[in-house]
């Protein structure tokens, strides 16, 4: 969609370029996307003032007075007559815009082609190059006309006489031709003039406008300027940017080196619970360490229960005081960053994505623009060159003319005065040719040379009025443009009922910067308009101005911080009294491993099927690894030991065999008859059950795995080898410094303990260890060491920090508070863009395309003139041809002829031919008797 620009949120970054060419009408729309694109900018690095932006904004400041020296816009009593012009481009598409009806009209883009065809056509078009038609009609005409003139017959037959009256005549048709000439010569230079003013009115809105944008301006209407706009938002940004070295940043700072302490270790202890739970998932169900598959047909009971409980103790510290604490730079830097849409910083950075889109466009285009080789540059270096070359076509033109003219004039003069010398004779005394041979070249080479200049000039003239009809529409459409004639416009654009409510939204904002900003006819204009009291955002549904996210932002500097004031006023629960946690050690401390590390019955079943015919199989096969019977409260039930196994298998066998491993006793099964044979496969098998309970005792089929250690991967990390020291802390000073603020006479940690395992990051990476049942159950054991001595560690800093944080945060907020956001939406107005707008419709449209069809309009006079001329010049060079190739030597007829156009008596009946003889009827006399005397001679 053409007002879109691929500037959506969230969209591609880059910088938007569709302007980087210069030219009045790419500056209009320049000047219109100002108050549009701020609702949709995307910066893909976080900028704000660059060098570059300071040395674009003073190229423009520097070049606005070298474009807009003898500019007219500059003189403050320069005025145009808009109505009389605007009706002239109206004039031009035949009263109505027809670019407007069409897009008006037209149900969606694709159709803008049928509507214009349907309601106007080749007939609207044929209007428009009716010039391009004469000239045609013209050059057909020519052709017919030299056709004719090499055609006797076409000519007079006999050698006439030239009547005064048809000489006076051509004489005063050449005269009124002369006179048009000189109008056109006249009207055509001013037109230029005119055009030539324009362009420089442009060149030099568009100089202002952008300098204007981005240095601001002072003068009614105001400005700020984008570049001092943004160092005030960069102002207001840096003021909560924990990366910059601001008074603020560094007070925060001081708080939150004391949460990442506490962070440290609060990372420590949720990376030793995770261990915890990702080594008690892998030790479910051990596997034959040979090939990683087979069974070991036991479960670990204590394994499941202790990853429960762990991610229960892990969820619990999440929520707890001390892990609030150590995550306040995280939530800080959230909501103080771009990245994590705090919502502060997310008002201040949308604006300021908004504001280095315009002020990164208006750089690019005044880095195109002033570039050495630009055409803007070479417009204005090569200007006088240009003018002269245009102005000399339109000399050129009006000279041919004038040529024209005066050769029709010699010819007209010659004719009227120097037509024939009858007293020319030979060296003989004998009559010649009287007439003047010159008059038919002039005549001949007017009229065919005048169709060759009207053909050009109505080919000129068809294609300047082509192209500012369609400029016409242009120009009248942005001056007419508004909210109305923009909505009946939405089905061009793409908005209609199913479009997304992000497009629906930036037409309104479309909209109402048109009327308030762009083309504020009908407001008030001493009325500041804002740019950000038309700019919204929706959340949740709901519009939300960029004024409202900028007041909104003085109060999300407090909730930036309300983590850190919430977990400090907070009543602290120490971690080791804590239900969940408490729960997990005291599971740990009285349980082995092997008590509760008991036999997988569907594995065994499955690997062992005689067993089924174990006497109390649903209580023997799930037996433990431990030799004795164990109650397990938690768990409510009670474990069978090796022992109780044993005791029931021998009641299969004759006696006991050798104990191979602590309590495991295999029997010497009994055969049949003795017992049932399914009895005897049985004890069978039930030998071979224990002795696979004999095999996990010896093998390495559990993982009892570690951290490795940050600084050296291929070595073992166990937080249980933690080490700590403290020293006491300096007295509290007397200044109030906020950094001061954090001494206390208690004790503190002078320096993080070392051993914890995790990263710069608080990130720690386990290493595999397999190990024995025996270890294995040391392992787990260990667990209680290493997580109650985190536990403390945590529970005393934020016992040391809290009290420190709860007072620091409090005068931080009280010192910190203030906030730019009104004094910035304040000044982010955009009435100087009307301004600018219309002069650049006045250089552009008003000057420029209007005296573009004044010069057509006098190429369409000329050609007519011409036309004129070309008709009497060729009746002048058919009566010259004529008598000169019908001349003889005996002038009786001749003499005739010019002695009947002398002037007769009023009574006598006449008729005057152009250039012909007088007619005179005879008259008879009554006769009488003297009729037949003879008459007497007057004495």
């Amino acid at each position: 969609k053409p007002f879109r620009l691929e500037l959506s949120r969230g969209g591609t970054g880059g910088v938007c370029h569709p302007f980087l060419s210069y030219s009045p009408m790419n500056t209009l729309w320049l000047l219109f996307i100002l108050g549009v694109c701020a609702c949709v900018g995307h910066a893909e690095e976080k900028e704000y003032v660059t060098d570059e932006d300071k040395a674009a904004a003073a190229k423009a400041e520097e070049e606005q007075h070298v474009f807009c020296q003898g500019a007219e816009v500059e003189d403050a009593e320069f005025t145009l007559d808009l109505k009389h012009r605007k009706g002239d481009l109206q004039g031009a598409l035949g009263g109505n815009n027809v670019i407007t009806e069409v897009l008006t009209r037209a149900k969606n883009g694709e159709e803008v082609p049928t509507v214009f065809m349907e309601n106007y056509g080749y007939g609207w078009m044929m209007k428009q190059a009716a010039a391009l038609i004469f000239a045609g009609v013209t050059a057909v005409v020519a052709i017919i006309f030299c056709i004719a003139s090499r055609c006797y017959k076409c000519r007079c037959c006999e050698e006439r006489p030239t009547s005064n009256f048809y000489k006076m005549a051509a004489a005063v048709i050449v005269g009124i031709v002369l006179l048009g000439i000189v109008i056109c010569t006249w009207t055509s230079v001013n037109a230029f003039s005119e055009v030539a003013k324009g362009g420089k009115n442009a060149q030099c809105t568009t100089l202002q406008f952008l300098s204007t944008a981005l240095n601001g301006k002072t003068a009614e209407p105001a400005f700020i300027g984008l570049l001092p706009l943004l160092d005030d938002l960069k102002e207001a940004s840096e003021a909560l940017d924990l990366e910059g070295n601001t008074g603020l940043a560094e007070d925060i700072e001081d708080i939150l080196k004391k949460t990442d302490e506490i962070k440290l270790y609060v990372d420590a202890a949720t990376e030793t619970l995770k261990l915890l739970m990702d080594t008690m998932a892998l030790n479910l169900k051990p596997k034959d360490p040979a090939d990683g598959t087979t069974s070991m047909l036991h479960e670990c009971l204590l394994c499941k229960v202790l990853h429960d409980k762990a991610q229960q103790a892990l969820n619990a510290m999440s929520g707890s005081v001390a892990n609030k604490l150590a995550l306040c730079r995280e939530d800080v830097n959230s909501k103080n960053t771009p990245e994590h849409k705090a919502h502060m910083k997310r008002d201040l950075e949308e604006i300021r994505k908004a504001m280095v889109k315009h002020k990164t466009t208006i750089r690019e285009n005044v880095i195109k623009m002033l570039k050495e080789d630009s055409a803007l540059r070479k417009m204005k270096e090569s200007e006088s060159l240009v003018e002269k070359l245009l102005l000399g076509f339109v000399i050129l033109g009006t000279v041919i003319a004038l040529f024209l003219a005066c050769c029709a004039g010699v010819s007209a003069y010659r004719f009227i005065r120097f037509e024939m010398d009858e007293s020319k004779e030979d060296e003989n005394n004998n009559k010649v040719n009287p007439y003047n041979k010159n008059i038919p070249w002039y005549a001949g080479t007017t009229w065919c040379y005048g169709f060759l200049y009207m053909v050009i000039v109505l080919v000129l003239a068809a294609i300047i009025q082509s192209i500012t009809a369609v400029g016409s529409g242009a120009c009248l459409l942005a001056s007419d443009l508004d909210s109305d004639l923009l909505s009946q416009m939405k089905p061009v654009f793409g908005i209609n009922e199913s479009s997304t409510q992000l497009d629906k939204d930036e037409f309104d904002i479309l909209q109402d910067v048109v009327d308030k900003c762009l083309n504020p006819a009908n407001q008030d204009k001493s009325v500041q308009q804002y740019l950000l009291d038309m700019i919204y955002t929706r959340e949740n549904g709901q519009k939300v101005y960029q004024r409202e996210q900028l007041s909104r932002s003085e109060e999300a500097s407090k909730a930036v911080f309300s983590q850190i004031t919430d977990s400090a006023k907070a009543a602290y629960v120490p971690l080791a009294d804590i239900g969940e946690i408490r729960k997990l050690l005291n599971l740990i401390k009285p349980y082995k491993v092997a008590e509760l590390l008991r036999g997988d019955k569907p594995q065994i079943l499955s690997r062992f099927p005689d067993l089924k015919f174990f006497p109390g199989k649903d209580r023997f096969l799930p037996s433990t690894m431990a030799c004795n019977d164990k109650s397990v409260t938690e768990l409510m039930m009670k474990t069978i030991g090796i022992e109780s196994f044993s005791t029931e298998l021998s009641q299969l066998g004759t006696g006991d065999k050798a104990v191979s491993h602590g309590c495991i006793k295999t029997t010497n099964c009994k055969t049949a008859p003795a017992i049932p044979i399914h009895r005897a496969a049985a004890c069978k098998y039930g030998n071979k059950y224990l002795e696979v309970k004999a095999s996990l005792m010896d093998m390495e089929a559990f993982r009892c795995d570690l951290f490795q250690k940050p600084d050296d991967p291929s070595s073992y990390c166990d937080p249980i080898n933690m080490q700590c020291s403290s020293a006491p802390a300096p007295a509290p000073g007397p200044s109030r410094r906020l950094n001061t603020l954090f001494s206390s006479p208690t004790r503190r940690l002078s320096a993080p303990c070392t051993g914890l395992c995790v990263d710069s990051d608080g990130k720690a990476t386990s290493k595999e260890k397999k190990c024995k049942l025996q270890e294995f159950t040391d392992y787990v054991s260990g667990y209680h060491g290493r997580l109650e001595k985190l536990i403390k560690h945590i529970d005393s800093v934020v016992g040391n920090y809290k009290p420190s944080i709860k007072n620091s945060i409090d005068l931080l907020l009280e010192t910190h508070g203030a906030s730019k956001a009104q004094s910035i939406a304040n000044s982010a107005t955009c009435n100087f863009i009307a301004g600018y707008y219309q002069e650049l419709l006045n250089g552009a449209c008003y000057q420029g395309i209007w005296g573009a069809r004044r010069i057509a309009k006098c190429f369409v006079w000329a050609a007519s003139l011409t036309a004129l001329l070309v008709g009497i010049m060729y009746a002048v060079w058919c009566r010259a041809m004529t008598n000169q190739t019908k001349w003889t030597p005996d002038r009786k007829a001749y003499e005739a002829k010019k002695k009947a156009q002398e002037p007769k008596p009023k009574d006598e009946e006449q008729e005057f031919l152009l250039g012909g003889t007088q007619v005179q009827a005879p008259v008879e006399r009554p006769k009488t008797k003297f009729s037949d005397l003879p008459e007497e001679e007057d004495p």
